[in-house]
């Protein structure tokens, strides 16, 4: 009797596993958004490079960059 608990428990590991593997937010990217702002005058910054790894974007004319960077593990 002990094994068949111990096979259902495997199983229901298996299970969960694979829940956490096929959920629909494992397959949202890492978001990172801001402002870029000038530090004496607090004004946004436009035209700013913003990167991370190979990842990157540009601020917009308030200095507001919106963006999706590719971390590894994600597809």
């Amino acid at each position: 009797m002990r094994k068949f608990w111990i096979g259902v428990g495997c199983c229901v590991g298996l299970w969960a596993q694979e829940e956490r593997i096929t959920s629909p937010l494992r397959a949202e990217q890492p978001r990172v958004s801001g402002r870029v702002i000038d530090a004496r005058t607090g004004e946004g910054l436009p035209g700013v490079q913003v990167s991370l790894g190979q990842s990157g974007t540009f601020s917009d004319q308030q200095g507001f960059f919106p963006a999706t960077f590719l971390w590894a593990g994600h597809p």
